[in-house]
């Protein structure tokens, strides 16, 4: 809880065996007030070490696929619990251990304090960064590029998946349509419209970690699914 808001902690897995574990490890109690796993039918540990994780955390739901479902039905999933908890702040945060939870104060201080409707996390304000793999800066720059033409505001890092937000958002954009249930997508149209509809839109540094296998993405393969949502989102 921040100054009377409390914080849902919303975390989508899939084969984040040996990741997953540690991000559950650095959730600050004293902050979040709940959270939401979906595990999006990983083949590997990823379930276990999730189960046991939250034995060892006062708060927490799992949620689980039988089958590989894909990033849009694991967020509509989460922002379906989101809509029926007793928290107005909701922060996003990857399973594979590239953001580090315990900076979710940083976003969560900016949103109340300032007033805004959603903070973005963004790695290139972070003055001292983790050495970033070439082909990673070129395509999230590029990406965000992009981004920042549809969406009619510059940012920095427009496939960052750190986020927090009010809650009060998801009732006032449409994330049901079912184009969204893409393997990607849904995020990068939830920060794309929210800018587009006028509300209060941030970017904050954070720092961004890269362990072994940490993007599943193909950008050759998968480039469509992340930018057909910005396009989707010149829509009223």
């Amino acid at each position: 809880m921040y100054k009377k808001n409390k914080v849902l902690l919303m975390i989508p897995a899939y084969n984040d065996e040996g990741n997953i574990k540690e991000v559950l490890k650095k959730i600050p109690v004293t902050i979040v007030d709940d959270l939401v796993i979906v595990n999006d039918g990983s083949i590997d540990n990823t379930r276990q070490e999730i189960e046991d994780g939250l034995k060892k955390l006062p708060f927490g739901t799992l949620i689980s696929f039988e089958k590989n479902k894909g990033l849009g039905p694991g967020f509509k999933t989460m922002f379906d619990f989101a809509r029926k908890s007793t928290c107005n702040i909701g922060v996003i945060i990857a399973g594979d251990n590239q953001d580090d939870p315990r900076e979710m104060i940083t976003l969560i201080k900016a949103l109340v304090d300032e007033d805004y409707d959603l903070i973005q996390g963004s790695r290139y304000l972070y003055t001292e960064r983790e050495k970033i793999p070439l082909q990673r800066i070129i395509t999230t720059k590029l990406y965000s590029f992009v981004f920042s033409l549809f969406a009619k505001m510059w940012i920095t890092d427009g496939s960052n998946g750190f986020k927090a937000f009010k809650l009060s958002l998801l009732d006032k954009i449409d994330l049901t349509e079912k184009w969204l249930d893409d393997k990607y997508g849904i995020e990068q149209y939830f920060l794309a419209k929210t800018i587009r509809k006028g509300f209060r839109v941030k970017e904050m540094p954070v720092k961004k970690y890269y362990p072994p296998n940490y993007s599943k993405m193909v950008m050759s393969v998968d480039w469509w699914k992340i930018v057909k949502p910005l396009i989707m989102s010149l829509r009223r």
